[in-house]
């Protein structure tokens, strides 16, 4: 069985790679929060300070967005394990 199309080998490699990349976002997030604070140390003008504001302003949006990629990870875990739990059990009822 599955969901829908998608076995449940394929929506868990889903959920794993959406795992995988949500880890590389976190990461690359870091990268760029050291980066752009390294430029308000380097950089005193204007265009520096406006670009400074503007990763500021949008900073703590993307910052989530990890996280709600990996909810979605998880929500696709936990319907893999609710439908082979139901089709497990439908196959012992059959029986």
């Amino acid at each position: 069985m599955g969901l829908g199309k998608m076995s449940y080998e394929d929506a868990l490699g889903c959920a794993d790679r959406l795992k995988q990349n949500s880890d590389d976002l976190r990461l690359h997030l870091a990268d760029l929060k050291r980066e752009m604070e390294s430029l308000d140390e380097v950089l005193k003008s204007r265009g520096a300070n406006q670009v400074s504001e503007t990763y500021t302003a949008i900073d703590s949006d993307m910052e989530k967005s990890p996280d709600k990629i990996n909810e979605f990870n998880l929500y696709i875990r936990d319907a893999v394990a609710s439908y082979r739990a139901a089709d497990e059990q439908l196959k012992q009822e059959g029986k």
